[in-house]
């Protein structure tokens, strides 16, 4: 069996809002024929964040198909953080 990467997985659906309040709908508003999804959970990964869109800014004018999406995770009022 010879199957891409590409072919077996998928962005999971997500109904959300970004950080202007506009609702969104995941992956499908995502415009690139390929998308690098960067998810911070926590505050404290926003230094590893940082580091894979440094690394798309050094690379996006090679591949113009791919875009890069930054996508923080938040809870909702009343719903507090999962421990960890």
């Amino acid at each position: 069996m010879n199957a891409r990467i590409s072919d077996t997985l998928q962005f999971p659906c997500v109904a959300a809002r970004d950080l202007e309040g506009q609702a969104r709908s995941l992956p499908a508003d995502f415009a690139g024929q390929s998308n690098l999804v960067v998810v911070a959970f926590r505050r404290e990964q926003q230094a590893m964040v940082d580091t894979w869109i440094a690394w798309f800014d050094t690379i996006s004018a090679r591949y113009p198909t791919l875009q890069c999406y930054e996508v923080p995770v938040s809870p909702r009022a009343g719903h507090p953080p999962a421990a960890s």
